[in-house]
């Protein structure tokens, strides 16, 4: 499906964007891989938007967070403590994040022990949902982000 949204055109279909979205394309080739060297029980896609990536991973508990599209969660504070992910994703998300380090440090509390987070952020890609497009970071810019 092709979707007309602020003037851009929106592909939706998973394999018009593989051939048209390098940057999309881009993402399912490192995906796959991770996907295929760790097994994944439950899953927590932050920033999920129409859940393109969900086909990836099968049979899984596969929950969304998104304030701007119907999903499981509107806000990661809804989640009750409790719940515990072995992997989050947080995939072209914290780029319209205001406050990306406090984003990170409370996806900790989500993350079960051996947990990993994927992370994938935009460097030289257009602006996209303005004004909510804030950040673009070199590799060493993330690296301080996360590790500080």
């Amino acid at each position: 499906m092709i979707r007309i949204r602020g003037g851009l055109v929106e592909i939706q279909s998973f394999w018009l964007r593989m051939i048209f979205d390098l940057q999309f394309r881009s993402i399912v080739m490192q995906l796959r891989k991770r996907i295929s060297a760790r097994r994944i029980t439950k899953l927590l896609d932050v920033g999920s938007g129409s859940r393109p990536y969900r086909k990836l991973f099968g049979a899984i508990s596969y929950l969304t967070v998104d304030p701007h599209v119907e999903s499981d969660y509107s806000h990661l504070e809804e989640i009750e403590s409790h719940h515990q992910f072995d992997t989050i994703l947080l995939l072209e998300t914290l780029e319209h994040v205001r406050l990306p380090r406090q984003l990170l440090a409370s996806l900790s509390k989500y993350l079960s022990e051996g947990g990993e987070v994927w992370i994938s952020v935009p460097f030289s890609a257009r602006v996209h949902d303005a004004p909510q497009d804030y950040w673009r970071w070199t590799p060493a810019g993330l690296k301080e982000l996360i590790c500080e």
